[in-house]
């Protein structure tokens, strides 16, 4: 309409789909302001993530890696992480934020992926435009996105061993 408004909603998608600009809040006051892609993208907290949309938080150490590469380690398990990100100094405490839709789902290890993770597909949920898998891993259960196309020619059923995958590029990392 070519005028500046503030509109306050509960509604994300409303938000999301309305906005130019988001504003989370928490307690009143403001945690991140972003175009809606940056809010759900590139979150800068832990709270931004899991309150804008659906996600998985993983809390881990920045090491070093063999390679001489930043990675970080999770449990018993280490994973390579985004490229440039400022809070990779060795030693940082931080959060892996996965979006349950950048996740692959497999039968078998992936041959491109250098992060997975294996666990059992406990049940599945038909939305619609999408299917999700819900797996129980070693860091809890984890929740796999997909187009109902996709996941409905997967064959995964319950209690099936798969291998849950991603790449470095689709996670993003906030401070602990």
């Amino acid at each position: 309409v070519g005028i500046t408004f503030i509109f306050v909603t509960h509604d994300q998608e409303e938000a999301m789909a309305m906005s130019d600009r988001v504003a989370v809040m928490r307690d009143g006051a403001i945690v991140q302001v972003g175009s809606p892609s940056e809010i759900y993208l590139s979150p800068r907290t832990e709270f931004v993530s899991t309150f804008v949309g659906h996600a998985i938080s993983l809390p881990g150490e920045i090491v070093a890696g063999p390679d001489g590469v930043a990675r970080l380690r999770c449990g018993d398990q280490s994973f390579e992480i985004p490229a440039g990100d400022a809070s990779a100094a060795p030693g940082a405490r931080v959060r892996l934020i996965l979006r349950p839709e950048r996740l692959r789902l497999a039968a078998a290890a992936f041959p491109d992926l250098p992060n997975m993770i294996r666990g059992r597909v406990e049940t599945r949920s038909f939305l619609g435009a999408e299917a999700r898998t819900f797996v129980t891993t070693a860091f809890g259960q984890i929740v796999v996105s997909e187009p109902s196309s996709v996941a409905g020619g997967n064959g995964f059923a319950e209690g099936t061993e798969v291998w849950i995958g991603w790449s470095p590029a689709d996670a993003t990392l906030v401070a602990a």
